[in-house]
């Protein structure tokens, strides 16, 4: 329970949700297939979906994927 209610977890594997500051998403099996989705885009092309130079480049990217 504790950690359904905190924001973890390695920045380019965190969904769209993780990211928003206004209260604290749940966590969901929605974060788990964003996940793998990364993993598999990485798979698949060699590189990083969003590759950025901080944490908060990574999540604003993530962000405005999320919002389309």
């Amino acid at each position: 329970p504790f950690l359904a209610a905190c924001a973890v977890g390695t920045p380019t594997y965190m969904a769209p949700e993780l990211w928003c500051t206004e209260g604290m998403p749940p966590y969901s099996a929605k974060s788990d297939m964003w996940a793998l989705g990364v993993v598999l885009y990485e798979m698949l092309t060699g590189r990083r979906p969003f590759p950025r130079g901080s944490k908060a480049e990574t999540g604003a990217a993530i962000l405005q994927i999320g919002r389309a």
